[in-house]
């Protein structure tokens, strides 16, 4: 018996065609992005919105939001290897490594990263050609394809440490903390079904909640969430 599976092909919202990334990168970001608002508090990244993040990864210059996210992915990721007894580096260098990683900065990082990925052993893992732009004069500044790739790996490697568990056993994720629609804080009303946060006075007129303690964003109603 033949099956014939149906796909249907997945267009960006008009809502999402005004950030910095091109159409191609938008999905990649977004759940990059959702992953480290969920663990924020754990990689201690002060909370950002997912425009300033598109800003970053575009920018022609070395901005301190994008070296604190690697930064705060690496050091997370070497913790945990460090408390299973996993070492990332040969004995004789481990010591210099150790400093450098120690007194990591927005202009380090980038080395530290391609030695840690260097001494990776993972099936299908090509570290000479994932590392090859952290070699390049101009680490860290990469292109956002490049941030993309890398900060994927990390992510990858962060949700096989502890986090993991975390995330398991508080399944639920946290409201954002901007108004999804002008983006700014300040008394914010949740959604019952999914991370949306407004102001009231920001909430479309067919949408005004009647119960103030139950509210359904437009998405959630859309799709019957």
């Amino acid at each position: 018996m033949n099956f014939q599976t149906k796909t249907t092909n997945f267009e960006i919202p008009p809502s999402s065609c005004d950030l910095l990334v091109e159409n191609r990168h938008v999905m990649n970001v977004l759940s990059i992005y959702q992953l480290l608002i969920r663990f924020w508090n754990t990689l201690r990244l002060s909370p950002f919105r997912v425009e300033t993040f598109c800003s970053a990864l575009t920018s022609e210059e070395n901005t301190v939001l994008l070296s604190d996210i690697f930064i705060a992915l690496i050091k997370a990721i070497v913790k945990d290897d460090e408390q299973k007894g996993i070492v990332f580096g040969p004995s004789d260098v481990l010591h210099n490594y150790s400093i450098l990683f120690y007194l990591m900065d927005g202009l380090t990082y980038s080395e530290v990263l391609r030695f840690y990925l260097n001494g990776l052993t993972v099936p299908d893992f090509d570290s000479a050609e994932t590392t090859r732009p952290l070699s390049s004069p101009a680490a860290p500044l990469l292109d956002i394809d490049s941030n993309l790739d890398l900060l994927q790996i990390l992510i990858d490697h962060f949700i096989s440490t502890n986090a993991r568990n975390q995330l398991m056993s508080s399944p639920e994720l946290d409201h954002e903390d901007f108004c999804r629609s002008c983006g700014k804080i300040g008394e914010l009303i949740c959604c019952d079904r999914c991370t949306c946060v407004m102001h009231y006075e920001c909430i479309p007129a067919g949408n005004i909640p009647e119960n103030e303690r139950v509210w359904v964003c437009t998405v959630c109603q859309k799709h019957n969430v």
